[in-house]
């Protein structure tokens, strides 16, 4: 009798020892809560930061900037941060758009630099277009074709000026690729810097929609519309047409004609307005 109890117990202790040294195990083979809350952090995509993205946007250390408050855009694929820097007078606001993807810059606002509309011009417009070009120069990635200045003018109703490039391939084609820079006539300092770096590079011998159709495909839809909202019909005449190999209005980031039309009423001869049709330059769609 003694004998099946002390087999008894000896299985009990066993079974309690395998179940602890189960548990035992199970505890060593799974991480620790640092280690599980690395492992998540690595499995999730890493988050461009903002200080670090307006710390290179501006040229300055990232202990520089405050973050104050950043907002999503376009769905979540951008975002605009606000931050405060030092400036002469205390601080300054600016505003970098960027997207969240890979923290590619967009757009910098410097929030307090706008000239009011009766100071005196005090920077040349030569002055000013060589800062706007050294903050190119800095800011945009390189690009296989080169940057052709296609504005630069001083405003009408601000003492601002104004330049603007765009990646030109040939005549009436372009890359997609564009720097637009506001330049303070007062200062001389930037007020506003945007750019865009094309998505896709086709050749221009993969683009199936041709000049004359893309023509064509506008001029239908204008007349269309005229019709159908206006009750009314109209002749369109071809003004000029630009093709973008990237353009954000493509669903696929693609090629788009920009087709610019004169409209004239059918019976009249009336001109009724000077308009641009999107043509997606791949399918023949009207985007605009």
């Amino acid at each position: 009798m003694k004998s099946v109890w002390r087999r008894t117990r000896v299985a009990a202790i066993m079974m309690i020892v395998g179940v602890a040294g189960i548990a035992v195990w199970a505890a060593l083979a799974r991480p620790s809560q640092p280690a599980r809350t690395l492992q998540a952090a690595l499995a999730q995509p890493t988050q461009p930061v903002p200080e670090q993205i307006a710390a290179d946007a501006l040229g300055v250390d990232v202990s520089d900037i405050k973050v104050l408050q950043v907002d999503e855009k376009a769905g979540g694929r951008e975002a605009v941060a606000r931050i405060a820097i030092p400036a002469e007078e205390g601080t300054e606001t600016v505003w970098v758009r960027y997207m969240t993807t890979d923290g590619s810059l967009l757009r910098i606002t410097w929030m307090d630099r706008n000239p009011d509309a009766e100071e005196a011009v005090a920077i040349s417009q030569d002055e000013a277009q060589k800062l706007a070009e050294q903050l190119k120069a800095r800011l945009l990635p390189k690009t296989p074709y080169p940057m052709e200045l296609t504005e630069a003018r001083l405003h009408d109703q601000s003492p601002q000026y104004s330049f603007a490039w765009v990646g030109s391939i040939a005549e009436d084609v372009v890359s997609g690729d564009q720097v637009l820079v506001r330049v303070s006539a007062v200062t001389g300092k930037p007020i506003a810097y945007l750019q865009r770096v094309a998505h896709a590079r086709p050749a221009l011998a993969d683009v199936p929609i041709s000049r004359e159709q893309a023509a064509e495909a506008a001029a239908q839809a204008t007349e269309g519309t005229w019709r159908n909202e206006f009750d009314r019909e109209v002749t369109t005449s071809l003004v000029g047409a630009r093709l973008v190999l990237s353009s954000a209005m493509s669903p696929q980031q693609g090629p788009v004609w920009l087709v610019d039309q004169e409209v004239k009423g059918a019976d009249s001869g009336e001109r009724l307005e000077l308009t641009q049709r999107a043509i997606d330059a791949m399918t023949g769609d009207v985007l605009q």
